[in-house]
């Protein structure tokens, strides 16, 4: 029992850091499309909550202006150097003052492409 808790004292911190380094990777190099009208820090809490939710790396986050929800944004995952053949669809809502994961699932590369370089349509 005492060599699991030492274990587990030495692993936390390297996986604290870990996480602290995912989400400063994220939050240089993910693509936040221009219609996505959030400020910096609810950006920042986004892609804290999805750096805790995924070790893939962030490739976009977009918000459709046209949802009854405003406070609803898609987070786009997977790895940039193609060293991972699926990727991931995070839907996130404001509740209060944080965000939170509310749906998730695989997604094709396609799709995020268009996702993110296409605003959506007024109806």
């Amino acid at each position: 029992m005492k060599l699991a808790t030492f274990v587990l004292t030495l692993a936390f911190p390297f996986m604290a850091g870990c996480v602290s380094n995912s989400y400063e990777y994220n939050l240089a190099h993910a693509y936040v499309t221009p219609w996505t009208k959030l400020p910096k820090a609810q950006i920042q809490e986004i892609v804290r909550v999805v750096s805790r939710s995924s070790t893939q790396s962030i490739i976009g986050v977009s918000q459709d202006s046209r949802s009854r929800k405003p406070a609803r944004v898609e987070v786009y995952t997977g790895n940039p150097d193609g060293s991972s053949s699926y990727y991931w669809n995070y839907t996130l809502e404001q509740s209060g003052s944080t965000w939170q994961i509310v749906e998730g699932g695989q997604i094709s590369v396609t799709v995020i492409g268009l996702a993110l370089s296409m605003p959506p349509k007024a109806e």
